[in-house]
C-alpha cells in the first residue's frame, strides 16, 4: 500500500506541474498575441517601425532607462552611425545627453557610449539590410572608446566586465521564404564583410517568422548564449533559439524579455567619471585663510 500511495502522490504532483506549466504557456501566448496586435495596429496608423519598438520598450523597461534615437559618442568626440534605438541609464547620467537641431529643426540626440547599455537596429525587411545593420553595430563597438567596460552589479557575484553595450537586431519581416535561410545569410554576410567578431550582434529576432538567433562558443553548442564581444577569441556558432516544446514559438515576448535581461544586469560608470571625462577640464586654485575656523566647541 505505501508504494501505491507514493505513486498516487507522484501522479498528483505531475498533474499539478503540467497544469501549472500549461497555464504559464497559455498566458505567455496570450501576451505575445496582444503584442503582435499592438504592432499591427501601430503599423496601420502609419507610425515608423523604430517608433513602434521604442513605444513597446517604454512599457516594459524599468523607468531608470531612457530610450532614444540618435548617435553614440565617446569622450574624444568620435561618433557612431545613426542608431534606431539607444537604451541608456538616465538615472545614473541624467545630465550628459546632448540635443542639437539640424536644418529641418529635427532634434538629434547624442548619448555618451558610457551611458548606454544596449542598442537595437530596427529593419522593416532584413533581406538586403543585414550588412547595413552589421556596419551600424560595428560603429558603436569598434569605433568608439569606453572610459570603462560595462560591469555587472555586485549582487550578481564577482564583477563581470562585458565591454560595449549589447547589440540587438529586430526585423519585422525576413524577406526569405524559409527560416533557415536567415542563419545561412547571416553567416555569409559576416564573412564577406570581414566583420570583427567584437562587432557581432548579440541577438537577432525576425518577427514574421518568429525566429531568434544568437551565439554559443566552442564546441559545446548546447551551452548558454554568450555575447560575442566577451568571447570573441573562441570559436563561435550561430544557433536558433527554440523552446523545449518544438510545437510552440518563443514569440515577441521572449525577445523583449531578453532585452530586459541584458539591459538590467549591467551598471554604467559613476556620474562623476563622466562629468570629468566629458566635461571641460577645469583647474582650481584655493587660497585658504591663515587661521582655520574651528567647527567644534572642544
Amino acid at each position: 500500500m505505501p508504494e501505491e500511495e507514493s505513486a498516487e502522490e507522484l501522479s498528483k504532483s505531475q498533474r499539478h506541474y503540467l497544469e501549472h506549466n500549461r497555464a504559464i504557456r497559455e498566458s505567455w501566448l496570450k501576451h505575445t498575441a496582444a503584442l503582435n496586435d499592438e504592432i499591427e495596429q501601430s503599423q496601420a496608423k502609419g507610425e515608423s517601425n523604430e517608433a513602434i519598438i521604442r513605444q513597446l520598450l517604454e512599457k516594459y523597461l524599468p523607468p531608470k532607462y531612457g530610450i532614444a534615437e540618435g548617435f553614440l559618442i565617446d569622450r574624444k568626440g568620435n561618433q557612431s552611425k545613426q542608431t534606431d534605438v539607444i537604451i541608456y541609464d538616465q538615472f545614473a547620467h541624467p545630465y550628459i545627453v546632448f540635443d542639437t537641431r539640424d536644418g529641418s529643426d529635427k532634434s538629434n540626440r547624442f548619448i555618451p557610449i558610457d551611458s548606454a547599455v544596449a542598442t537595437i537596429e530596427v529593419k522593416t525587411t532584413l533581406k538586403g539590410k543585414l550588412t547595413e545593420a552589421f556596419h551600424n553595430i560595428q560603429s558603436t563597438r569598434r569605433d568608439l572608446e569606453l572610459i570603462h567596460p560595462l560591469v555587472t552589479p555586485a549582487q550578481w557575484g564577482d564583477h563581470y566586465y562585458t565591454g560595449h553595450p549589447t547589440a540587438f537586431i529586430f526585423a519585422f519581416r525576413s524577406g526569405w521564404s524559409k527560416p533557415e535561410q536567415i542563419k545561412k545569410t547571416v553567416r555569409s554576410r559576416i564573412t564577406q564583410s570581414h566583420i570583427d567578431p567584437k562587432s557581432f550582434f548579440d541577438l537577432l529576432y525576425v518577427h514574421d517568422m518568429d525566429t531568434t538567433i544568437g551565439w554559443v562558443f566552442g564546441y559545446e553548442r548546447s551551452q548558454f548564449l554568450v555575447r560575442p564581444c566577451d568571447h570573441w577569441d573562441k570559436p563561435l556558432h550561430l544557433t536558433d533559439i527554440t523552446s523545449d516544446d518544438q510545437t510552440e514559438t518563443l514569440g515577441l515576448s521572449h525577445f523583449l524579455s531578453q532585452v530586459i535581461t541584458f539591459v538590467t544586469r549591467f551598471e554604467v560608470p559613476p556620474l562623476n567619471w563622466l562629468l570629468y571625462y566629458y566635461g571641460p577640464p577645469v583647474k582650481m586654485k584655493y587660497n585658504a585663510d591663515e587661521k582655520p575656523i574651528h567647527t567644534s566647541q572642544d
